[in-house]
């Protein structure tokens, strides 16, 4: 297997696996992810109004303080992105909008979002890491490079490394930040 460079293609390699459409010019694609971006930073301040407030002694702060924060950040970035779309006005061409390897991570972005209370935290994320290893691992390097990798195997590997990050994640919030995540019933995952 060759190193870690053989992960990065060309546009062109790019475009003709993840592109479905034309190409179009790059500051009017930032533009718009910079207003969807935004769009969604104010609906997750707007959410966070409503989440129950758990009171818990060891936590750092309320549970939408945290929500709040992503909500603020992920607003400045939207902003840095439209100012400078508008400001530098790119004129290269790039890819559209909306690629498959975007349309994926929103598909399965919206499917943990739902899952999460029903499923539980633990559950919902090993899905949700899962999938989206595997969809770029094949995406990238299997189709670009064309790997021989045992499908099984990676899955397995791919299993491995989502339920060891998720559980990082479960303690980094739980023990740290003592902020509780949802969990599945009785089983508490």
């Amino acid at each position: 297997m060759s190193g870690v460079y053989d992960l990065f293609i060309n546009e062109t390699e790019y475009h003709k696996i993840f592109v479905d459409g034309e190409m179009i010019v790059k500051w009017k694609r930032d533009l718009a992810w910079g207003v969807i971006f935004l769009a969604t930073s104010l609906a997750i301040l707007i959410y966070s109004r409503f989440v129950g407030e758990m009171n818990f002694a060891q936590g750092l702060a309320k549970t939408s303080f945290y929500i709040q924060v992503w909500g603020v950040i992920l607003g400045l970035l939207s902003l840095a992105l439209i100012f400078k779309s508008l400001r530098v006005r790119d004129q290269q061409e790039t890819t559209p909008l909306f690629t498959r390897a975007a349309v994926f991570t929103i598909a399965a972005l919206a499917f943990y979002l739902f899952a999460l209370n029903p499923l539980g935290f633990v559950i919902s994320t090993v899905l949700y890491l899962t999938a989206m290893i595997l969809f770029y691992y094949f995406t990238f390097v299997v189709k670009t490079k064309g790997y021989p990798e045992n499908s099984i195997i990676m899955g397995i590997k791919c299993l491995g490394i989502a339920v060891v990050i998720t559980l990082i994640i479960q303690q980094l919030f739980a023990r740290l930040l003592g902020v509780m995540l949802p969990t599945l019933g009785i089983l508490g995952l």
